[in-house]
């Protein structure tokens, strides 16, 4: 039944051109919903590739925090060791009645107990003074 105040071919057309509209916006829907498919892989590809990286990432710090820790226990073993040396240095010098050597830099013993340990080890009696004075306020404190 045509509708009213048009004819036949009127509706007709409309409805043609009303059905191929309709085509033409499922064919648009249909190519929306691929593009919509390929966007959602990509970003299933990114997220994946995101997953694997942050897992990298977290290994890569673990490595550095061991490797971080490793440099440290190495300075420390190498500090201990230095001072042990230059302890031993001074001690063996101390003991032959020699005075360090200018320049080297050999710690020098801070505890009372081992300034008189190397105190009575030097016999040169002019080294022993030389000695004495300048740790006086350690060796005698009053």
């Amino acid at each position: 039944m045509p509708c009213l105040g048009m004819s036949n071919k009127t509706v007709s057309v409309e409805l043609t051109e009303t059905l191929e509209a309709n085509a033409a916006l499922g064919q648009e829907i249909v190519s929306l919903r691929e593009q919509l498919a390929t966007a959602n892989k990509a970003v299933d590809a990114s997220k994946t590739e995101l997953a694997s990286l942050t897992a990298e990432l977290a290994t890569k710090e673990k490595a550095i925090i061991a490797a971080t820790a490793e440099i440290i226990s190495l300075k420390t073993a190498v500090t201990t060791a230095e001072k042990s040396a230059s302890a031993k240095a001074a001690e063996i010098v101390a003991a032959q009645g020699c005075p360090p050597v200018a320049g080297l830099n050999v710690p020098v013993p801070t505890s009372p107990a081992d300034l008189m340990a190397q105190f009575q080890r030097i016999s040169d009696p002019k080294l022993k003074t030389e000695f004495y004075r300048k740790h006086r306020a350690i060796l005698d404190p009053k």
